[in-house]
């Protein structure tokens, strides 16, 4: 998604960022302020990704939510849907099936359970540390490299 100042002629940047939009595959561009007199006109060869919407007024703000729902396939969403808040979560839901693949062929290559277990706990590590339950150290310096945390 780009925003532009539909009331305003487009600046350099502007412009760049348009050019940068149209070469994008889910492109969208967003045309604020339509309640006021527009001045500028972006070429694009496909209408539904130019929005026309007015945060002062909210005229055309519902076509955003759909053109996200759209895109991103939320209609397709369900309550038992599961969907990865960062690729942190999903390396761990990823190693978490690898430990219990590896569970599954050891079991069926007639492996003892010692080595079954191993497979087993490394699994359950990592679905401990996706809920939360299991905090490594490395969770901890990402969220004080990410937030800043006062004395």
């Amino acid at each position: 998604f780009a925003v532009f100042d539909g009331s305003e002629a487009l600046t350099p940047e502007d412009l760049r960022a348009a050019e940068a939009a149209s070469q994008a595959e889910h492109a969208v561009a967003v045309i604020n302020k339509s309640d006021l007199p527009q001045v500028n006109d972006l070429a694009y060869s496909d209408d539904e990704n130019i929005l026309y919407v007015s945060a002062n007024t909210g005229e055309g703000l519902e076509r955003i939510t759909q053109r996200v729902n759209d895109l991103f396939k939320l209609g397709q969403v369900s309550d038992g849907t599961h969907m990865f808040a960062n690729e942190r979560q999903r390396r761990l839901c990823m190693r978490a099936r690898e430990f219990l693949d590896r569970a599954i062929d050891a079991l069926e290559a007639g492996e003892t359970i010692d080595a079954v277990t191993v497979c087993i706990d490394e699994a359950t590590n990592a679905l401990l540390q996706l809920s939360g339950e299991k905090v490594t150290e490395a969770v901890v310096d990402d969220v004080f490299s990410r937030f800043c945390v006062g004395k």
